[in-house]
């Protein structure tokens, strides 16, 4: 199938188009960092990874409310303060925001149907799905009620659930392996009309694997799987196990979303399986598209 690409029309249009369809706006003109930004980035200098482990400098004053991992001037620490939490995650999403309006975003659709913005008005349902390091992408771009998150359940999830929810998700707690039955029996009950977004990666890894709770959701709620692929132009990556990525402001931003994967309802066990390794392994190649795809737009803007 033709894959869709969605692209400028010109050098100063902010209207982009998926096969003449209007679909979104972006911001033109010179690179100016919004307040945001630079007063996030200042008060921060967070790389945010799977765990809420955030590598920092902070003052002393302020080392009192972490639990530190090891000493030195720039130490590994986990937070832990229910006011540091909301306040990290009122910064957070201040911060996603600001980086996220910098970025020069580009998508590829194998069907333009998929597409958020053309399903949300077409009122087609997807269960969509991105892995944990490029988590910010979404984010930014997808930030509807109707698209409900699955976050980790445990304490340090607590603080990604606080930004998610001002950025303007859905949330539900849980994973695809720790509390998974718990969270995907929620994400059924409390879906409504919504799309599920899931990092089935998270919330521990390993880096880029599927797991099967996606398959078993699928199956469940009837709904397609769509496992894109995101990348970011030379990110910040945290050390972490997903190598989570912090993009640069004014940067590029591919997504390349295949055909959905549909789970039969009568699925056993092996067709889940193979469901979940057809999923893992477009994902996969999605995002090495989408990686190869910012070395030919950098090319081609140098």
């Amino acid at each position: 199938m033709e894959r869709a690409d969605v692209f400028r029309s010109n050098d100063s249009a902010k209207w982009f188009w998926v096969k003449g369809i209007l679909i979104g706006r972006h911001s033109t003109g010179p690179p100016r960092t919004p307040v945001g930004v630079r007063s996030s980035f200042a008060a921060i200098r967070i790389l945010v990874c799977s765990r809420l482990s955030i590598s920092l400098t902070l003052p002393a004053s302020a080392s009192r409310l972490l639990e530190s991992k090891d000493g030195g001037s720039r130490a590994v620490m986990k937070i832990r303060h229910p006011l540091l939490i909301k306040a990290v995650g009122a910064a957070g999403s201040r911060l996603v925001r600001g980086l996220g309006s910098t970025l020069d975003y580009h998508f590829r659709y194998a069907d333009p149907n998929v597409n958020p913005e053309v399903a949300r008005r077409q009122g087609q349902r997807y269960i969509y799905a991105f892995f944990h390091d490029v988590m910010l992408f979404p984010a930014h771009y997808w930030a509807w009620p109707t698209m409900h998150i699955l976050i980790s359940d445990h304490r340090d999830g607590e603080m990604i659930t606080q930004v998610i929810k001002r950025l303007g998700f859905g949330v539900i707690r849980g994973s695809t392996t720790r509390g998974g039955s718990r969270a995907l029996r929620e994400m059924m009950t409390q879906l409504g009309q919504g799309n599920p977004c899931i990092t089935p990666d998270g919330p521990r890894g390993p880096r880029h694997h599927v797991h099967q709770g996606i398959a078993f959701l699928a199956r469940q709620t009837g709904l397609p799987i769509v496992g894109a692929g995101m990348a970011f132009d030379n990110p910040w990556r945290a050390r972490s196990w997903d190598k989570f990525c912090v993009p640069r402001p004014y940067s590029l931003a591919a997504c390349v979303a295949p055909a959905p994967v549909h789970v039969p309802p009568d699925a056993d066990r092996e067709t889940l399986e193979a469901c979940r390794l057809e999923v893992e392994r477009r994902m996969r190649d999605e995002t090495a598209e989408a990686e190869e795809w910012l070395i030919h737009l950098k090319r081609k803007v140098g």
